[in-house]
């Protein structure tokens, strides 16, 4: 599709129009491409309609044919000679088609695993909404290099270890250690709720923490060991990628030295007591980098962060994946880089909307989440049972499960505009007939269980595709490689689940109408070869979700 369009962008910029915009037509309209004329009748001082016919008389791009239509100018590919290129291009290039090679070096923060605290259905959506993103950027050509930056300092620690120094008495799990982390955290949250006195203590605790008491370190120590030997499990499960660990408290003394320093520079300036950078006239109110006793905030360990950054190499673009109830803050903190002179590179926040319950906001500390272990186990519970009803006699039964499972959890997360939130539903997520990760998986199980008795040969004819369902599958094949850089440019999977539904459903069409293996055979070869491009382009673009196709559904 880049190809053709190219050729009619050519043709259009010959006939004397600049910077032509060429783009898919209105649904009214049954046209592959189309190019408005309202903005060019502004410029040319003639009515759109006139200017449409003439355009239409002057084209010729190659493999085209171009019609006036009111205001438009159409554009009818013709599939008989371009789709015979297409396919024989995806057959070549298999996993590789769709790739493009954009020369840039990412960091991203990502997989916001905080010890001490539960992982729930919410990071869930941060760890494979990250991930997504990742292996778009690299599919696209971009390096990237991506950081888990967690919280392994702060009230939250000593308030767990106050509970469990006082009130626990079971032992430490072997199994599940960051579920039973959170159940201890949600119920450090309640007692001290319980009593003022409780408050005290913990802040004790807290303080000795701040002064670095040593039994108290060791146990920090070791928990938070613990917490991260679970944390790679669960990442290992998810398929989540992390190059580096830079835990909070490695920034806090280079972020202090770093605010200290640009005060000593003047830029910096004071507010009762406190040190940061007046942002006010930004509208973005005084940024604290500092408080007036000293302590480290979030902006002071970002601070820090950053030169830790610096350390991995240099990068053109610095990505932060984390939830939209930060938007202010790194609007704050973007700014703030930008006017001390941290201006290498751009900074992009990958604002996400939150994973809800029916009940409304999930809180770690008031226990009321979804744990990742009890979503995982759940799903491979329910995805176990489907296969028992529809196909008992299925190998591996618990493998497909856990695949279908992940699937899932990860389309469920990744089907939705970034910037909304989303209320986790369970029989939707697993609906093999709707839009869901198991409906794609079984769409290219399908294609594959025609392709495991006959493989397309080397030769075949594409110009006898002439089917509706067939040039609609063609058209949506030539759409990958521009799904692909849109949902890579605009950090989106979103926008490669809607492709990848939309091949899927025009697939199932064609499979309905269109027999393969029973046609005559140089239409059988024509199909077997259109049958092997969707197998090819749905496991590329569930690879690039994060989805594994399991062999049998």
């Amino acid at each position: 599709m880049e190809s053709v369009k190219s050729e009619i962008m050519k043709a259009l910029e010959k006939a004397g129009v600049k910077n032509p915009k060429v783009e898919k037509p209105p649904e009214s309209i049954d046209a592959d491409l189309s190019l408005p004329c309202f903005e060019l009748a502004k410029e040319m001082k003639k009515s759109p309609v006139e200017i449409a016919k003439e355009l239409a008389g002057k084209l010729k791009p190659k493999n085209v044919k171009v019609k006036p239509l009111g205001p438009y100018v159409n554009f009818y590919i013709d599939w008989e000679r371009v789709g015979q290129d297409l396919l024989e291009k995806i057959l070549k290039e298999k996993e590789k088609y769709g790739s493009a090679k954009i020369k840039e070096n990412v960091i991203m923060d990502v997989y916001q695993a905080n010890p001490f605290k539960s992982f729930h259905i919410g990071h869930i959506r941060n760890a494979v909404f990250g991930e997504s993103v990742r292996r778009l950027l690299e599919f696209t050509g971009r390096k990237t290099t991506t950081v888990t930056y967690n919280g392994d300092v702060g009230v939250h620690v000593a308030r767990w270890l106050w509970y469990y120094n006082n009130f626990y008495k079971g032992s430490v799990p072997k199994e599940n250690f960051a579920k039973w982390v959170g159940q201890i955290y949600a119920e450090s949250s309640k007692k001290i709720a319980e009593d003022k006195k409780y408050e005290d203590e913990m802040n004790e605790v807290n303080r000795k923490m701040d002064k670095r008491d040593p039994k108290l370190m060791e146990e920090w120590k070791k928990f938070r060991k613990l917490c991260y030997v679970d944390y790679e499990k669960i990442a290992k499960e998810l398929q989540v990628k992390v190059d580096h660990n830079i835990p909070e408290s490695e920034c806090e003394e280079p972020g202090k030295s770093k605010v200290k320093e640009l005060h000593k520079q003047g830029k910096l300036v004071e507010s009762e007591g406190a040190i940061g950078i007046d942002l006010k006239n930004y509208g973005l109110g005084f940024f604290i980098l500092l408080k007036s006793d000293g302590t480290a905030l979030y902006s002071t360990k970002d601070l820090g962060l950053r030169q830790l950054k610096s350390k991995l190499g240099e990068f053109g673009k610095y990505l932060y994946v984390v939830g939209s109830e930060q938007d202010l803050y790194f609007q704050q903190l973007f700014k703030a880089y930008e006017l001390l002179g941290f201006s290498h590179g751009e900074h992009h926040h990958l604002s996400h909307g939150l994973v809800t319950l029916k009940e409304g906001k999930m809180s770690s500390r008031l226990g009321n989440v979804i744990l990742y272990e009890d979503l995982r186990d759940e799903m491979v519970k329910m995805s176990l049972e489907q296969i028992e009803q529809k196909n008992p006699d299925l190998k591996n039964k618990q493998d497909v499960a856990r695949q279908v499972a992940f699937a899932a959890i990860k389309f469920q997360m990744l089907c939705i505009e970034n910037h909304k939130f989303i209320k986790f539903d369970w029989d939707q997520a697993l609906d093999i007939n709707g839009r869901s990760g198991p409906y794609l998986q079984y769409t290219t199980v399908r294609a594959n269980k025609i392709l495991d008795k006959e493989n397309p040969p080397v030769k075949f004819d594409a110009s006898l595709l002439k089917d509706k369902q067939e040039i609609e599958l063609l058209k949506k094949l030539a759409e990958f490689s521009e799904a692909v850089k849109k949902s890579a440019d605009a950090y989106s999977p979103y926008i490669l689940t809607t492709y990848l539904f939309e091949l899927s459903q025009n697939f199932n069409a064609f499979y309905q109408s269109s027999p393969v293996l029973q046609a005559e055979t140089k239409l059988k070869q024509a199909r077997l070869a259109l049958v092997k491009s969707v197998s090819i382009v749905l496991k590329t673009g569930l690879n690039l979700l994060g989805i594994e196709v399991p062999e049998e559904m």
